[in-house]
């Protein structure tokens, strides 16, 4: 009873902290807004989903399968619970992020506790998934799959090792038709059933016992139930093809800094959690590792390794097996006089990873400081987005197409597409793969032929899709060029409050024909809106 109040308290950490690295205005996130928007036109069309893209006039004609339209409806839900301005609605959409991520670190609490019984060390392990995870938790729809798959897992285990009755595998199909209509991580659902079945198959052959016996029947039957399930979504089969798009793309893969491998520097977590298991799994005196959570995490550090996004899920696989490895660690090394000191020891690391983390200021800001800016109404950094930009365009009415840059797509789209400008393009990969990111690349790099042979140069570009406008940062190679074009003509600039040189901010350009005459004077003589330091 002398340690109850102690374990409250470390659960009470473990939520505090999860709402802290979640509860924290937009800074730089763009995909935010076109998800939002997405649920905006959703909502618009009474659910009425678009056969193809709508926010950018480049893939116009491309079908769009969305498979995350169910969490865009759900976000834009919750904007509309705002205030009625852009920073309430998103300062809501933060909220119910917040939620989602919450009941992920307590379900992985739990999941770690039902292996080792000790709450500070569940809440340790909960803590450092929390951890893997802090980069690439933004309002987007993967944080859904991220609470499904720690769910999948957490019963695909207790029911694996008998703690509860196989009957309850048959909710996974159930809580299969949500998660496909949610985002497009499903096929982490389907991967984690078909691990298991996979490793029980291999453990009959290795003990020469046939693989066809009535467990088997009912666990490949639950492993199809699952598929056919995953088929209940407006496109059927076609999201099975989506991921191929952009992963057999080598030029997206290397260019898009989600796909890329983490930096260490910045994920130090996932760095120590690799370091860890190394060390433990070398100095282990017993295997308390099953055949198919050795193989999920295999897979899963792997894909850690290779793509930053998915080190989160190494995180959720991890964090039970951690658990477990700790306890083991506590019982075969640690004299009998020093275990009860231990639950001591867990505890105030917990407490010490807790403060350390919420109040660094590596980052510029701690997450407390994060916090007490949403608390005060903040939902995102305006200062960090093109609104300025937006606003100019919609006041002076511009015409035609607008070239922009795939960093503000997000942001634009919310503003402007497809009401006054679609944009040129933006991050939807999925959909229409990394040609349009090419074009996007070659347009603000000024780029020639010596780089992309088979392609058009960025001034042959902009003319191929009839481009009138450009919205691009002042610091894009390109400026210089289109300065000196006679093609284009500056309208406008934007310096922040705080530059330093005059390669920050943004730009607008028109292009330069009789046709656009009263626009670039209108422009112009919106004379406060070019201002160096306007914001």
């Amino acid at each position: 009873m002398r340690i109850k109040p102690l374990n409250i308290t470390l659960i009470c950490l473990l939520a505090i902290f999860a709402l802290s690295i979640s509860l924290t205005p937009l800074r730089s996130d763009n995909d935010a807004w076109w998800h939002l928007k997405t649920g905006k036109i959703l909502a618009d069309r009474g659910w009425k989903l678009p056969q193809n893209d709508v926010f950018a006039f480049t893939s116009e004609d491309i079908p769009w399968h969305n498979h995350e339209w169910l969490t865009e409806v759900l976000f834009f839900y919750f904007f509309q619970m705002g205030d009625g301005t852009d920073q309430g609605g998103v300062r809501m959409v933060v909220i119910f992020k917040g939620a989602i991520l919450l009941l992920t670190s307590l379900l992985i609490f739990w999941f770690s506790f039902r292996e080792t019984k000790s709450v500070p060390i569940s809440v340790l392990c909960a803590i450092w998934a929390m951890l893997l995870a802090r980069r690439t938790v933004y309002p987007r729809p993967p944080i859904m799959s991220y609470l499904f798959f720690a769910g999948y897992l957490f019963l695909l285990r207790e029911c694996f090792t008998g703690r509860i009755s196989k009957r309850w595998l048959w909710v996974l199909p159930f809580a299969m038709i949500p998660w496909v209509n949610l985002h497009g991580g499903f096929i982490l659902g389907i991967i984690a059933i078909g691990t298991y079945v996979s490793a029980d198959v291999i453990k009959d052959i290795i003990q020469r016992k046939s693989p066809f016996h009535r467990d088997m029947v009912m666990k490949a039957g639950l492993l199809f139930a699952c598929i056919l399930a995953s088929l209940v979504n407006p496109y059927t089969y076609r999201l099975y093809l989506l991921p191929g798009r952009v992963m057999t793309d080598v030029g997206l893969v290397r260019i898009i800094p989600e796909l890329r491998s983490p930096d260490f520097f910045f994920t130090k977590s996932f760095e120590a959690l690799l370091i860890f298991l190394i060390i433990v799994f070398a100095v282990m005196k017993k295997n308390i590792l099953s055949l198919a959570e050795g193989f999920l995490l295999i897979f899963f550090l792997h894909q850690g390794i290779q793509h930053v996004r998915h080190v989160p899920l190494a995180g959720i696989v991890a964090a039970p097996v951690c658990a477990r490895l700790f306890s083991s660690l506590q019982e075969d090394y640690l004299p009998s006089r020093w275990k009860k000191a231990a639950f001591y020891g867990w505890s105030v690391l917990v407490i010490f990873l807790f403060f350390l983390t919420l109040m660094s200021r590596r980052e510029g800001e701690s997450f407390l400081d994060r916090n007490r800016n949403l608390l005060k109404g903040i939902g995102f950094y305006e200062r960090n987005y093109p609104a300025p930009e937006a606003n100019f365009i919609i006041a002076n009415q511009f015409t035609g197409r607008m070239y922009n840059q795939i960093n503000d797509a997000g942001y634009l789209i919310w503003r402007l597409s497809p009401e006054h400008h679609k944009v040129f393009t933006d991050s939807r990969y999925d959909i229409f793969g990394g040609t349009f990111m090419r074009h996007e690349q070659i347009i603000q790099g000024g780029i020639d032929r010596k780089i992309y042979p088979q392609d058009k140069t960025w001034d042959e570009l902009l003319e191929f899709w009839n481009v009138n406008f450009i919205l691009i940062t002042a610091d894009a190679p390109v400026n210089p060029l289109l300065q000196d074009s006679g093609t284009w003509r500056l309208v406008y600039h934007r310096l922040p409050r705080y530059a330093k040189t005059t390669r920050e901010g943004y730009k607008i350009y028109i292009r330069n024909i009789p046709e656009n005459k009263d626009l670039i004077e209108r422009c112009l003589r919106s004379s406060r809106f070019v201002t160096p330091g306007a914001s």
